[in-house]
């Protein structure tokens, strides 16, 4: 444990900026799975539904 805790303080500034530049593309590559940039068939139909079409 204390290895690991001296890992940790020693390479802390740089498992930050590893944090920081794996979480500036990380919405990227789940747009780019995930991105549906047309209406998907029926959706009007279930918003009637639902009640939260105006």
């Amino acid at each position: 444990m204390k290895k690991v805790l001296e890992f940790l303080v020693r390479h802390s500034g740089k498992l930050c900026a590893f944090a920081i530049g794996v979480a500036a593309i990380a919405p990227e590559c789940c747009r780019g799975s995930w991105y549906e940039p047309e209406e998907p068939e029926g959706l009007e139909e279930v918003l009637k539904k639902s009640g939260k079409v105006q």
